[in-house]
């Protein structure tokens, strides 16, 4: 069976992860004329949740410390699940408690972005669009697991379509 590293694959996806998220909320703002405003708010709430306020910071300062904090949850967040595919690679009957922990971890999610909502800054942001973040980087960082963890899969697969 061959070795897997969960730091240097937790820190990969969770990069992969949070530059979707990233990527994705520049999209939306850009789209809506404000590009960077949702790092800027998530950063200011951040700051307001520790006690801090918003005044007498920029826009950049809001960005960087969100950016810095989101970064680092992400790959801490993503080692732990990295580790946890690498039991499932011995023991695969402990998928029903990965799907389970999945989902804990997404009521977590949700339980965090309630503590952000009670900045009147934060209200500003539409549920749906974290909730299509989220979405985005849960596949982004299971296909890289997944393609890690299997490559014999995607090597069968790619010989199929080769074949056609």
């Amino acid at each position: 069976m061959e070795s897997h590293s969960p730091t240097r694959e937790g820190t990969v996806a969770g990069i992969i992860g949070a530059s979707s998220v990233a990527l994705w909320f520049l999209m939306v703002d850009s789209i809506a004329g404000r590009p960077f405003f949702t790092p800027a708010i998530l950063g200011a709430s951040l700051f307001d949740l520790l006690g801090g306020s918003f005044g007498g910071r920029g826009l950049a300062t809001n960005v960087a410390a969100y950016t810095v904090i989101h970064f680092a949850a992400f790959i801490a967040i993503v080692i732990i699940a990295a580790t946890l595919m690498n039991v499932l690679d011995r023991r695969p009957s402990l998928l029903v408690g990965f799907v389970a922990l999945f989902l804990v971890f997404e009521l977590g999610v949700i339980g965090v972005v309630a503590l952000l909502s009670r900045s009147p800054l934060f209200g500003t942001i539409a549920w749906y669009q974290l909730g299509a973040a989220n979405l985005l980087a849960a596949y982004f960082m299971g296909r890289y697991l997944w393609r890690a963890h299997h490559p014999a899969v995607e090597e069968r697969w790619v010989r199929a379509l080769e074949s056609r």
